[in-house]
């Protein structure tokens, strides 16, 4: 399933798994002129981050215990 988010692009984004901790770390990077993380509506966070979160401790072979979400090294909060 693809979801669309008006006025948002990624232009990339990497994966940190610090298996021994069971901490997953995604780092965004957002295409230049793209709206911010923080102005999404509650519904777009959920979409992006609550169903990424949701594949990544789903899975128990992964052992995922907490996602992170950052931009560029920054953490985002929500």
């Amino acid at each position: 399933m693809r979801v669309r988010i008006p006025g948002f692009r990624l232009a990339g984004y990497s994966v940190k798994f610090k298996r021994d901790r069971g901490e997953v770390t995604v780092d965004f990077r957002r295409a230049s002129g793209s709206k911010r993380f923080v102005s999404f509506s509650s519904c777009e966070q959920f979409i992006l981050f609550g169903s990424l979160r949701q594949t990544l401790t789903r899975n128990t072979q992964w052992r995922v215990k907490t996602v992170r979400f950052t931009e560029l090294g920054r953490e985002i909060r929500l």
